[in-house]
C-alpha cells in the first residue's frame, strides 16, 4: 500500500509538477517509516518537513497563479488556506497522539486525498492558463 504520483495529474508546469511529485513521495514516506518500523523516529521529521515545504510550495504556486493571471487564483489560496488549517489540526493530533499507524495513515490519506482533489480542480487551470498565455505572446516573447 503505497502512494504514488499519477502522470495523469501534472499541469504542464514544470515547478508546480516536480513540486507535487515531491509532496507524493513524502506521503509514501511516511507510510514507508512505520511499515518499517522506523515510524516513531521518523514521522516527527517528516510531518516538519511537509509543513515547510507545504508552505514554500503554496507560496510559490500563489505567486504563479497572479503572474499568469489565473482566473482561480482566489479560490487556490483558499483552498492552500483550508489545507494548512487541517494540516496543521492533523500536527497537533501527532503530538498529542505521538506516532501511531493511525495518525501516519490520516496524514498520508489527507495529504494525498486533498492533493489529487485540489490538482484536478485548480492546479490542472493554472496549467491552462500558462499555455494561453503563452500562445497568445508574439513569436518572438515565447
Amino acid at each position: 500500500m503505497g502512494v504514488k504520483w499519477d502522470p495523469a495529474l501534472r499541469t504542464g508546469v514544470g515547478q508546480v509538477d516536480d513540486e507535487h511529485q515531491e509532496l507524493f513521495r513524502q506521503a509514501d514516506a511516511i507510510l514507508e517509516a512505520m511499515k518499517s518500523g522506523r515510524g516513531r523516529e521518523e514521522l516527527g521529521k517528516l510531518i516538519d518537513f511537509l509543513g515547510r515545504y507545504v508552505h514554500k510550495h503554496f507560496a510559490a504556486e500563489e505567486q504563479l497563479m497572479a503572474r499568469y493571471q489565473c482566473p482561480v487564483a482566489e479560490a487556490n489560496k483558499q483552498a492552500h488556506r483550508q489545507f494548512v488549517a487541517k494540516f496543521n489540526e492533523l500536527k497537533a493530533k501527532f503530538e498529542q497522539q505521538g506516532a501511531s499507524a493511525t495518525v501516519a495513515l490520516e496524514i498520508s490519506a489527507t495529504l494525498t486525498s486533498w492533493l489529487t482533489q485540489h490538482i484536478r480542480a485548480i492546479d490542472a487551470k493554472l496549467g491552462d492558463a500558462v499555455k494561453a498565455q503563452q500562445n497568445s505572446a508574439p513569436a518572438g516573447a515565447k
